[in-house]
């Protein structure tokens, strides 16, 4: 199910949330449709989504929602955060809350590189973080922060 609301000129909500009873999962397409439609959108919230076996991963196309302050994953099945995430300069909030065991996510080293404003930023405290690095298939448990200059809460 999805809420939302569109016009070019006005602030732009959108909670994406399936019951936790469904078994349909959604595949990513799906995600990259609503992103590339909801291009001002400033909040954005992605509950309880479950993405098809292959496809752990956050469209792409996220990086293209530049007025986006908020961003909120809660119990989904996405595990791999795309590198184009990057390109949110104007994030203020970063909460990623998968609190039930999993194998562990996946994030770009320069994930935070563009994103001076961001202040808030949660991680799951109990399940690993590899953060990819330039290099194919390389992986390190160290994320660079330096980019971060008004982080208040990590």
């Amino acid at each position: 199910m999805q809420r939302g609301s569109y016009s070019s000129k006005t602030r732009l909500t959108c909670q994406i949330t399936a019951s936790q009873s469904s078994s349909k999962p959604m595949v990513a397409k799906e995600l990259a449709t609503t992103f590339k439609k909801y291009k001002f959108l400033k909040v954005l919230q992605l509950c309880n989504i479950k993405v098809a076996n292959d496809e752990k991963v956050l469209p792409k196309e996220i990086g293209q929602l530049n007025f986006l302050r908020y961003l909120e994953i809660r119990n989904s099945s996405i595990y791999d955060i795309p590198k184009s995430i990057s390109n949110l300069c104007r994030l203020l909030t970063f909460d990623y809350g998968v609190d039930r065991g999993t194998a562990g996510i996946r994030i770009p080293n320069d994930m935070f590189k563009k994103m001076e404003r961001l202040v808030y930023l949660r991680f799951p405290y109990k399940d690993p973080i590899r953060v990819l690095t330039t290099s194919a298939s390389a992986a390190t448990d160290k994320i660079e922060l330096h980019g971060l200059k008004s982080l208040q809460t990590l």
